[in-house]
């Protein structure tokens, strides 16, 4: 005998399992119309940036890192250590210039781009902080700086900036966190 639920008798039952299949199938399609969405949208993000970029030649260096670059832009004179700006998350080095364009006065200032970031190519997969460290240090000597270096870094480039100083320490002079990403 089936399961049945409803009023008396065999009038308007349904097999018990029938019920969730209704919101079953709206949260599939709802489920699946925003992955879909959020697909075209970071499809769509992407395609902009990378025209962006096309439209905007690079204003520093390449560096090769065997197989792919980075991109490196250093501006300024002065005594010390060069001051290197990491940007957080996926962010290009651009967006830490107001503080370059300040400092680039009275010290020797690189903006960077490592793989993955703005005018930079994709890099290898994954993304070890022990593999962003080593190519920040081949960027910067690649591009002809000597160290040591002051890592300035923001948000998740904190994060970079005090893993680079503890896997390079004849490499860093100092690191200065802006917001960082706890370890």
């Amino acid at each position: 005998m089936a399961h049945r639920y409803g009023g008396g008798g065999d009038r308007g039952a349904r097999p018990l399992g029938e019920c969730y299949h209704r919101p079953l199938r709206a949260f599939g399609g709802l489920f699946l119309s925003l992955s879909v969405g959020l697909a075209f949208g970071a499809f769509f993000a992407a395609s902009k940036q990378s025209a962006g970029l096309k439209q905007y030649p690079a204003p520093g260096i390449f560096v090769d890192l065997g197989g792919h670059r980075g991109h490196l832009l250093c501006e300024g004179e002065g005594e010390g250590p060069t001051l290197v700006f990491i940007s957080g998350g996926y962010g290009q080095g651009l967006w830490l210039k107001p503080l370059h364009d300040r400092l680039k006065s009275d010290h020797r200032s690189c903006l960077m781009d490592r793989p993955g970031t703005g005018w930079a190519d994709a890099g290898p997969v994954p993304r070890t902080v022990e593999l962003v460290a080593s190519e920040t240090i081949k960027i910067l000597e690649g591009g002809g700086e000597t160290g040591p270096f002051v890592f300035i870094g923001h948000s998740f480039g904190g994060l970079y900036s005090a893993n680079i100083a503890d896997l390079y320490p004849n490499h860093t002079s100092g690191i200065v966190l802006l917001d960082p990403t706890p370890p």
